[in-house]
């Protein structure tokens, strides 16, 4: 297990940073493939240009329906037949009201959710967060989740996980006022003290821009609208995680999840803005979410895969016969379209000028000429059979 630095020490921020950049380290390129993957899933297509029919998203919502389903969720607490009756009615009491209570807070439907962006993204995660007498699930970007060991797959066997959020300075303010931060003030000064201006906006800092998703598709900003062999995208990608329109600075939220050996295992939340202000962790050693051995997090993975924690994205397994489906499908409307505007072949006629040919292609057009041996053909070619 890892050995957390005193509090005494000067050396915990430098150490959860360092520990924060290595869960983190992979997020940049896993967030390329996860972009790809969502792309398919809605578009069809891995670019700009849309699918005249996609395949990927019944297939995922389909599999995910087989694996999931809201109205399944049960809960039931089991004990050895030996025990006394009141303990199997009281079991049974518990299991009934968090059934209750999973579907009163939809938890039920924000499971099955997240089972579809499981099989998209190749896992996907759950935080079960306090809400005053009961709870409730927040799903967690894989984006946004990294752990120190990528070739463990079970969550409880890592030392160290960490989760990054980023709220604004507002969100934060409120959140250490709410828990009666003995050293909010300094904390927002520090934080404060760190605002870039203008001519800072290369430099480090504790901000960064947050974005508002809008509809646009996937992709870089700007790109052209898609399109399909000249079919608009009436319905863009609804990216929430991608960049669209700057609103306010945010700041980088770190949770930091450690296994403390010297608390007989338990774990510790550290909590730091990053890079190295510390907001819980550094005079307290505790874990937040208040049950002993135990955190917030639910992995949720159809498919493991050995070896790597956060697994392969199902669409890899359909995404080329999708990318077939594109191109005949493309093929045949370029044909299709071909053929409706085919090029006229005209022969034997005295002269052709361009008022007659637009009576030729117009609907109900007609052109009359002396020479017996005149006529028009469309120059067509049949779809392949």
């Amino acid at each position: 297990m890892l050995t957390i630095p005193n509090t005494s020490d000067k050396i915990l921020p430098e150490w959860a940073k360092e520990i924060v950049d290595e869960c983190m380290s992979s997020s940049a390129e896993r967030g390329m493939v996860y972009t790809r993957a969502t792309q398919y899933y809605y578009q069809g297509t891995y670019d700009a240009k849309a699918a005249i029919y996609n395949k990927i998203k019944p297939f995922i919502d389909k599999l995910a329906g087989f694996l999931m389903q809201p109205t399944d969720v049960r809960f039931q607490i089991v004990f050895d037949s030996g025990e006394q009756d009141t303990v199997l009615e009281r079991a049974q009491l518990v299991g009934e009201k968090l059934t209750a209570d999973y579907r009163q807070t939809d938890s039920d439907i924000t499971f099955a959710e997240s089972t579809v962006w499981a099989l998209v993204n190749g896992c996907y995660f759950l935080k079960h967060v306090r809400d005053h007498d009961s709870f409730k699930i927040a799903p967690v970007h894989p984006e946004n989740f990294g752990v120190l060991s990528e070739t463990i797959l079970n969550l409880n066997e890592q030392e160290a996980f960490c989760h990054v959020s980023f709220p604004t300075i507002s969100r934060l303010r409120s959140y250490l006022d709410e828990i009666s931060h003995p050293r909010r003030k300094n904390i927002m000064e520090m934080i404060e003290a760190g605002r870039r201006t203008d001519k800072e906006e290369e430099e480090p800092s504790y901000f960064h821009q947050m974005v508002v998703g809008g509809l646009q598709p996937l992709g870089n900003v700007g790109d052209a609208p898609s399109s399909a062999a000249g079919i608009v995208n009436v319905f863009p990608v609804p990216v929430p995680w991608r960049p669209q329109r700057r609103v306010s600075q945010t700041v980088r939220h770190c949770e930091l999840w450690v296994r403390d050996p010297k608390r007989s295992g338990d774990y510790t939340t550290i909590q730091l803005v990053y890079p190295d202000i510390i907001i819980e962790g550094d005079s307290t050693r505790r874990n937040l979410s208040y049950i002993p051995g135990r955190h917030p997090f639910v992995k949720v993975q159809a498919q493991a895969t050995p070896g790597y924690f956060y697994g392969r994205p199902l669409v890899a397994d359909v995404q080329m016969l999708q990318d077939l489906l594109n191109k005949r499908l493309r093929d045949l409307k370029v044909m299709w379209d071909r053929n409706v505007t085919a090029p006229q072949l005209l022969s034997g006629f005295t002269s052709v000028t361009e008022e007659d040919y637009f009576k030729i292609i117009n609907e109900g057009g007609f052109l009359n000429d002396p020479n017996p041996n005149a006529k028009a053909q469309k120059l067509m070619e049949p779809p392949p059979e």
